[in-house]
């Protein structure tokens, strides 16, 4: 099973940027500035900064199969195997409608490794009910 990320309208915060340098840009090209080429290297970067941006916070996305649950981000991969899920749980125990889903597991071996992997799907309930029938061993907060 595929989930992706929900879109959130803070991906889209530093596309005024490069909009305002391209008008500053255009109306300094008119004008006696000197430094008017600057205002293009700008309008670059800073283009550049928001489509990083928004392909950071929007192209992710978790599969869930029998015995693995993966996060995938453009080309880095999270693996955890389902039996060492411990707790599904929202992050803020305080404000249960919080945006995100907090998943906390422990690799077991040699050296115990804990950690938690923040997700926060667009079908929200179907993933829960999927981690419930794929991982039953672990405690649910939610």
């Amino acid at each position: 099973m595929r989930f992706w990320n929900k879109f959130r309208l803070r991906s889209l915060t530093f596309f005024p940027l490069p909009c305002l340098y391209a008008l500053f840009w255009f109306f300094s090209r008119h004008s006696s500035f000197a430094h008017n080429d600057w205002y293009g290297l700008h309008v670059v970067l800073w283009t550049l900064v928001a489509v990083i941006w928004f392909v950071r916070q929007n192209f992710i996305y978790w599969e869930l199969d029998l015995g693995c649950l993966r996060q995938r981000w453009l080309w880095k991969k999270t693996d955890v195997v389902l039996q060492d899920v411990k707790r599904v749980g929202y992050m803020n125990y305080k404000r249960p409608s919080s945006w995100g889903l907090e998943i906390d597991y422990i690799h077991p071996g040699p050296m115990i490794v804990r950690d938690t992997m923040l997700v926060d799907p667009v079908d929200r309930e179907q993933f829960i009910a999927a981690l419930r029938q794929f991982a039953p061993q672990a405690t649910f907060d939610v």
